[in-house]
């Protein structure tokens, strides 16, 4: 036997007595954290089912309470969205929460006005939904509402930054209509519809409510949606 592979022998010979020393002092440990990855894994694999089998659920619960809604039994409606604010997983609650609010204003406006209120104040919730919040809020308040009021809820809202912008304008001009003040809605009637970024539909409904707001023809009882 050559001087080199005596030596290379003796190497592996050393190598494998320190594994096996280290195998005595730390193999448990080895085991125990070769379990733990493995059940963590099929923990959160386990997670992922649970949660995509409850948001097919509660996606499914969410269309039934939409088709009773469209189909006009709106009390069996709030019931199912009101059901689903608490026991949906998060983007549902807070689509149900939405909707109930739309449901509760159908039949008490001023209800559902403080419904989207109290989602406009939860600061867990996205700022650009919650501007939407505010911005339903004050459309549902329009029939009773000072203008002062409606100015006070939707001016913060129609910032040049403000994805809602648009439709905040169009809301304070309809108070404005409502109110009787003709001038003032007009103007802003008549900006919004030469604004070259206003949304289309929403400038098509401007166009007619400046003719109206020009003509001093009564006001409407049930004004275009507020909505972008």
């Amino acid at each position: 036997m050559s001087d080199t592979q005596f030596i290379r022998e003796i190497d592996e010979d050393l190598r494998r007595e320190r594994l096996l020393k280290l195998w005595e002092q730390y193999g448990l440990y080895a085991v125990i954290a070769a379990f733990l990855i493995v059940a963590a894994t099929g923990g959160w694999r386990g997670w992922e089912w649970y949660q995509t089998r409850e948001g097919l659920a509660a996606g499914t619960r969410f269309e039934s309470a939409l088709a009773l809604a469209e189909s006009g039994k709106h009390a069996e409606a709030e019931q199912e969205f009101a059901a689903l604010t608490k026991d949906a997983n998060w983007g549902y609650r807070l689509l149900a929460r939405m909707r109930l609010a739309a449901e509760t204003g159908v039949r008490d406006a001023a209800a559902g006005a403080a419904a989207y209120d109290a989602i406009a104040a939860d600061g867990s919730v996205d700022g650009g939904i919650r501007d939407v919040a505010r911005l339903r809020a004050a459309f549902l308040l329009l029939d009773t509402a000072q203008v002062a009021e409606i100015a006070s809820r939707v001016e913060p809202l129609m910032a040049v930054t403000s994805t809602v912008r648009f439709s905040a304008r169009e809301t304070l001009a309809l108070a404005r209509y409502k109110a009787g003040e003709q001038e003032a809605a007009r103007t802003m009637f008549a900006e919004l519809a030469s604004d070259p970024e206003t949304p289309p539909a929403l400038r098509n409904r401007a166009e007619v409510m400046q003719a109206l707001a020009s003509a001093g023809t009564d006001r409407p009882t049930k004004p275009g949606s507020a909505t972008q």
